[in-house]
């Protein structure tokens, strides 16, 4: 990860674990909305190599690409940077929450689960 960055992704790990960023999920990437700029992160695998990476881009509001980099697996911060889009992606699909609430209901006497007719109608993939 270019130097300058360092700093940067180790906030936003340590500030995604206290939950106090708003991340959300886009068609491909997980992102932050800053002041003056868009943070992006995905994940793939290379279609020619079959190497896992990690991505991370700058973009101002309107989407223009300011900077991007990436890892692949096994680079020197490929995990710090993998963590920090697992993360992120997770807080942005509510999934803690989704297994607090699985928990709770867990613990209580009541029926686990609604009847296959209640389920939403809308086919939206979730995003990976």
């Amino acid at each position: 990860m270019p130097s300058e960055y360092r700093e940067i992704v180790l906030g936003l790990v340590e500030a995604t674990n206290e939950s106090r960023v708003n991340w959300y999920i886009d068609r491909h990437d997980v992102q932050v909305r800053l002041q003056d700029a868009v943070v992006k992160l995905w994940s793939g695998t290379d279609e020619q190599t079959d190497v896992p990476f990690v991505s991370f881009a700058l973009t101002d509001l309107k989407g223009k690409m300011i900077d991007t980099w990436f890892l692949d697996q096994g680079a020197k911060d490929y995990d710090h940077v993998f963590k920090l889009y697992s993360d992120a992606r997770r807080k942005a699909l509510g999934i803690p929450q989704k297994l607090e609430s699985l928990r709770a209901q867990l613990n209580g006497n009541g029926m686990i689960g609604a009847s296959p007719g209640s389920f939403p109608e809308d086919d939206d993939e979730i995003p990976f």
